[in-house]
């Protein structure tokens, strides 16, 4: 019961939060603070209580980090292509809950606690290093303008074929 109150907390904090941080920042903040208290568990252990006092803050920011789940998403992709997008998604992330569930077990099993956590501290900064050189800052932006192409990605807005002109036949 207790860990569902923080990931209300959490959850809550993050519906103030990321109209005014942005989803972008929200997101880099959120895996840095998960990757150091994963490190501290990893790399520090200490007694029984201390690690529930980390968890604390760690279950608070996953479910703040969790409403990004739904929303930049939703965001990134033009609109005639969000669904299948999101589809994608959904199923590649399926895919990682499924690996990360078979590997749990066999990594508590060769390496116990500390190696689990810094695996998890490893995958958050690589996310870290994606989210900092690819994902683009949505908040404020109007939903259809979010997922368009930027002129400079040279890129073909694939939602609106219709507003692309027509190619001009040569006479030869």
């Amino acid at each position: 019961m207790l860990p569902l109150a923080f990931a209300v907390v959490g959850s809550l904090l993050g519906l103030a939060v990321l109209p005014r941080i942005g989803r972008r920042p929200a997101l880099l903040h959120s895996m840095g603070v998960l990757a150091v208290l994963s490190l501290w568990v990893g790399l520090l252990p200490g007694p029984a209580w201390l690690t529930i006092i980390v968890f604390v803050p760690f279950a608070v920011v996953l479910a703040l980090a969790g409403n990004m789940e739904f929303i930049y998403p939703s965001e990134l992709f033009p609109t005639a292509l969000r669904a299948s997008d999101l589809g994608v998604t959904a199923a590649i992330s399926r895919a990682g809950a499924a690996a990360g569930t078979f590997l749990l077990p066999v990594m508590l099993d060769h390496g116990g606690v500390g190696a689990v956590m810094v695996a998890t501290a490893a995958t958050l900064l690589l996310g870290m290093v994606f989210t900092a050189l690819w994902a683009p800052e949505t908040n404020g932006v109007r939903l259809e303008e979010a997922g368009a192409p930027s002129p400079a990605s040279g890129a073909e807005d694939r939602a609106t074929p219709s507003a692309r002109p027509a190619p001009q036949e040569t006479a030869s």
